[in-house]
């Protein structure tokens, strides 16, 4: 715990070693893009997630095009700059400036459908060659040599050459708390449910 104080404070840490001191005029609040809160409501990213995989679905078969960015044919990043563009949340379109400018990062273990997966060179460990959108149950669906098609991150190249993952549909981070603090008072209410279950 650090607590900023209006006078000053003695240094170092408190006795218990668990709270800081530090006075408020050596902090500085900085805010920034990525701590703006322009994220959309829970249900507003359900709703564009749902229409990512069905937009991705219907291109199922779609041949892949090198440099091709409409439904004749795509290549990988080209399909996700259509899927989104068609979305009004315009991305870059190629798969490493993908990956630099657009979204934020996410964990391989909380991928949401819509996010990006990118994917490496054999040799070059930070530079995406290729890129797919994940749809659920451990697949992506992306266009490769085969066409557009889907993909289990868990098989062959895939999980080989696995890079990172982004996030271009995010929950603002006030409805974020807002979720938390529903889901903590739920749980709260279900612990009273069963003290009292017990207490019976």
């Amino acid at each position: 715990t650090v607590l900023t104080q209006a006078e000053p404070a003695p240094a170092g840490l408190s006795p218990d070693s668990a709270t800081g001191y530090i006075e408020k005029d050596n902090v500085d609040v900085i805010l920034n893009e990525e701590d703006t809160d322009e994220g959309l409501t829970y249900a507003e990213a359900l709703l564009l997630r749902r229409q990512v995989v069905s937009m991705l679905e219907s291109f199922l078969g779609t041949p892949y095009v090198w440099g091709g960015v409409y439904p004749g044919g795509f290549d990988c990043s080209g399909l996700v700059y259509y899927i989104y563009g068609k979305l009004d949340m315009p991305v870059s379109r190629c798969a490493d400036t993908q990956l630099l400018n657009d979204g934020t990062p996410v964990a391989s273990e909380d991928l949401l459908p819509g996010d990006l997966v990118f994917f490496r060179e054999y040799g070059s460990p930070w530079v995406a060659s290729h890129v797919g959108i994940y749809v659920g149950n451990n697949r992506i669906i992306h266009s490769g040599s085969k066409g557009i098609c889907y993909a289990n991150l868990d098989v062959d190249w895939f999980a080989e050459t696995f890079l990172c993952a982004r996030r271009v549909i995010n929950t603002s981070t006030a409805e974020v708390d807002n979720l938390i603090t529903a889901a903590e008072g739920a749980l709260q209410t279900r612990g009273q449910i069963q003290g009292l279950r017990t207490a019976r």
